[in-house]
């Protein structure tokens, strides 16, 4: 006849404190999981899907380019520097073109004086000068420059310097003038004009 198994001995009370311990810590951790699922859950829900949107084009504004008010008058174009010179410069027209004696008389190849004007009594006076060679045409560039007060920059066409430029003010008036190889242009224009003048010039 086999005998009954042996009672457990009760557990001590500090064992006993230990589970209840340990079982409310896993209670809290239990509790804490769950809130924490119920909160994103509920943040999910009240939070709206964000929606990424392209980003808009920039929008170029380009400003009209300004023409003249008068049309051109007819003048002879039958060398190769006359086709050059432009008939209209901004709000600028020409209305006559001459013969430069005096650059001619001091060896110039081809050498023109040009009024632009605009058709309200501004006018913008132009000479333009062929000389043999560019350094020849630099020299006479730099005849009557002032001594002081101008400014200096280099003419590029592309990325290639192809002479420079001058600009000042004498009474009143917007002076610039500068070389392209081997030709000459000085212009005379309103105060406040010349340099707009010389960049749309095309020379």
């Amino acid at each position: 006849m086999s005998s009954a198994p042996a009672p457990r001995p009760a557990p001590t009370p500090a064992a006993l404190r230990r589970r209840r311990l340990l079982a409310l810590v896993l209670a809290l951790v239990l509790l804490g999981a769950g809130a924490g699922g119920v909160y994103a859950w509920y943040t999910a829900a009240q939070e709206p899907e964000r929606i990424v949107l392209d980003p808009l084009p920039g929008e170029t504004v380009t400003a009209p380019i300004p023409t003249p008010a008068i049309q051109p008058s007819p003048r002879a174009t039958e060398t190769a520097l006359q086709q050059a010179l432009p008939d209209a410069v901004l709000v600028w027209a020409v209305t006559e073109q001459t013969r430069h004696e005096e650059a001619l008389a001091q060896g110039a190849v081809e050498a023109w004086t040009l009024r632009y004007e605009d058709g309200t009594g501004q006018e913008v006076a132009v000479t333009v000068s062929q000389w043999r060679t560019a350094t020849e045409a630099s020299e006479r560039a730099a005849a009557g420059l002032p001594s002081e007060g101008s400014e200096r920059g280099e003419v590029r066409v592309g990325s290639e310097v192809v002479g420079e430029v001058v600009s000042w003010q004498e009474s009143g008036r917007d002076h610039v003038r500068w070389t392209n190889g081997a030709t000459v242009i000085d212009v005379q224009a309103p105060a406040g004009a010349g340099t707009a003048f010389y960049e749309a010039f095309g020379m």
